[in-house]
C-alpha cells in the first residue's frame, strides 16, 4: 500500500503516480491523510505560509475531505476502504472543495488535498 503524507514539488512536468492514480501537470502540493479515527480533524496546512485550511475525517457516516487554498486553485478528494473515490474538482482560490464517500470499516479510508 502506498502512503504519501506530504509531498512538495516546486516545478513538476512529469507524471506523478500515487498508488494506482496518475496525475499529469504542474502540481505544487499533494497530501494524503490515512483516516482511522472516527472524528473530524482540521487545521492550517503549510503552517509557515498558512496557504490553506483542511478539514478531514469521518462525518455523517462518510470519509470526508474539505480543503481551501487562499491563493491557488485547490481540490479535495477521498478514497474509502473499498476503493470508491470522490473529488471536488478544481476550485477557485479561497473556495472550499468538498469530497465524501461512504466510510468503510475494512481497508483504509484516505483523505487528500492538493493545489496548483
Amino acid at each position: 500500500m502506498n502512503r504519501i503524507f506530504l509531498v512538495k514539488v516546486r516545478q513538476f512536468s512529469k507524471a506523478l503516480v500515487i498508488g494506482s492514480a496518475l496525475s499529469l501537470g504542474m502540481f505544487i502540493c499533494v497530501s494524503v491523510n490515512t483516516t482511522t479515527a472516527e472524528a473530524i480533524t482540521s487545521g492550517y496546512v503549510d503552517k509557515g505560509d498558512k496557504k490553506g485550511y483542511w478539514i478531514r475525517g469521518k462525518k455523517d457516516g462518510n470519509v470526508y475531505s474539505k480543503y481551501k487554498n487562499y491563493k491557488m486553485e485547490d481540490r479535495a478528494s477521498v478514497v474509502n476502504g473499498a476503493g470508491d473515490t470522490d473529488t471536488s474538482g478544481w476550485k477557485s482560490p479561497d473556495t472550499y472543495g468538498v469530497a465524501k464517500r461512504d466510510w468503510t470499516f475494512w481497508g483504509t479510508n484516505k483523505t487528500y488535498y492538493n493545489y496548483k
